[in-house]
């Protein structure tokens, strides 16, 4: 996994268009495009047990895990009327 950004190892630290269009979902873009992206890019190391985000969070950004572990939880809230069969996803 060893891009120069990780080499830099900032906090929060903005990724150079190289590291951009290195990552095989970005690879079919222009260098300007790479260029463009990378101005609005950062990366950010996390810690073991930090939350990154949680259900109902407004989708303002996207993430790409580039190493490491995530763990997904998924909570449903299920009702179930009694006296039925019937089973409905809240």
């Amino acid at each position: 996994m060893g891009c120069r950004c990780e080499k830099m190892a900032a906090q929060d630290m903005v990724l150079s268009p190289t590291c951009i269009a290195d990552l095989w979902l970005f690879d079919h873009l222009s260098p300007e495009d790479s260029k463009t992206l990378s101005r609005c890019a950062v990366m950010k190391k996390t810690s073991r047990g930090q939350v990154l985000f949680r259900q109902g969070d407004s989708a303002d950004e996207m993430l790409l895990i580039k190493g490491g572990r995530v763990k997904i939880i998924i909570w449903l809230l299920l009702s179930i009327t009694f006296g039925s069969n019937v089973a409905k996803l809240v």
